[in-house]
């Protein structure tokens, strides 16, 4: 017994001898940045405080204006699709430093980008109505593949690239390997968005429904999922806040999250579907969303809406269920990414 007291007394000296003489400081801080992309330009904000820590990450050649329609993360990048010129600005992701300037040139602008390994990105280009291939190693153009229309949502799951015609009202596949298109599959009408659910090997396709971008009479929007193995539409919901008015919602947008749940954003709100049970859409928050993005890095949905004349950001858990940031800013955001700190 007095052995042990002993050998206590002695590891209670040895510890106190190697306790530093600054005391120990917990450096943690919930902080973390989202990359907004605004008419005035792109800015960077502080999270959750809601303040701007860089009023103007990037502003292009002198004379040149800087709309960018949409911004995503890819590995230790950033890459924006200017709206009006055919340019991909790549920066990187942590200090915000503009690395290069893809040019698309005669091909027109980038209405979406898929990355399918770490060295190549199919860029969607609806002007040419083609699907580019860049060379991320170079950042260039190095071929184009005919679609047949105008592309718009594009993504990546292994080897095969799925595309939204959005004017033909299918989906087409492009084989890595070969780059060639291997299949085409109709899907609702006017499909816009696309994202890739890898967890579950299917494509998620948001279509619009007819009397949105034509003068037909009104459809209600849909969902449909499709295999990535052998490019089979496996199922097709329809997309509705609330089913009475279903024929006049108009998604805004698409993200799949990493727990298997794809979110669409509508005029009254936020609709979510279970990718793996495919089984129904349902609605977890109860407002008109303009710009949906998904922060990986932290599981975190985050949307944007107006009110009162302003523009409401807001944080979500993975599931769209609680709300835990909010924060309020004068201008409109066409897009959104999360960054880290």
């Amino acid at each position: 017994m007095n052995h042990i007291l002993l050998l206590a007394m002695v590891s209670l000296v040895i510890l106190a001898s190697c306790t530093p003489d600054e005391p120990t400081i917990n450096s943690f801080n919930d902080q973390w940045r989202v990359v907004v992309t605004e008419s005035g330009g792109i800015s960077t904000v502080v999270m959750p405080l809601g303040s701007t820590l860089v009023a103007n990450v990037w502003s292009g050649p002198p004379g040149v204006a800087f709309p960018v329609t949409y911004v995503t993360t890819f590995r230790s990048e950033l890459y924006l699709l200017h709206a009006t010129l055919p340019w991909i600005i790549v920066l990187e992701s942590q200090s915000l430093v503009a690395l290069d300037t893809i040019d698309l040139g005669t091909s027109g602008i980038a209405a979406d980008i898929a990355f399918a390994n770490a060295t190549t990105a199919y860029v969607s280009l609806p002007n040419s109505t083609s699907i580019g291939i860049v060379d991320l190693t170079v950042n260039q153009l190095v071929r184009t593949i005919d679609a047949g229309g105008k592309v718009s949502g594009i993504a990546a799951i292994g080897n095969q690239v799925c595309a939204a015609v959005t004017d033909k009202n299918e989906v087409i596949v492009v084989d890595t390997r070969t780059n060639l298109i291997e299949a085409r599959r109709p899907v609702g009408t006017a499909p816009l968005f696309v994202e890739a659910d890898g967890l579950n090997q299917v494509f998620c396709i948001v279509s619009l429904g007819a009397g949105k971008l034509d003068a037909e009479l009104h459809t209600p929007p849909t969902i449909s999922f499709m295999t990535a193995k052998n490019s089979t539409i496996v199922k097709t919901l329809e997309v509705s806040g609330r089913p009475a008015n279903a024929a006049l919602q108009y998604p805004r947008g698409l993200v799949v999250n990493a727990s298997e749940f794809a979110f669409i954003p509508v005029q009254n709100g936020l609709v979510t579907v279970n990718t793996r049970t495919r089984s129904k859409a349902s609605v977890v928050q109860f407002q008109s969303y303009d710009v949906i993005t998904y922060n990986l890095a932290r599981a975190e949905i985050i949307a944007q809406r107006s009110s009162d004349g302003n523009t409401v950001i807001e944080v979500m858990d993975e599931f769209g269920e609680t709300v835990r940031t909010s924060i309020s800013r004068a201008d409109s955001t066409t897009s959104l990414c999360g960054i880290g700190r």
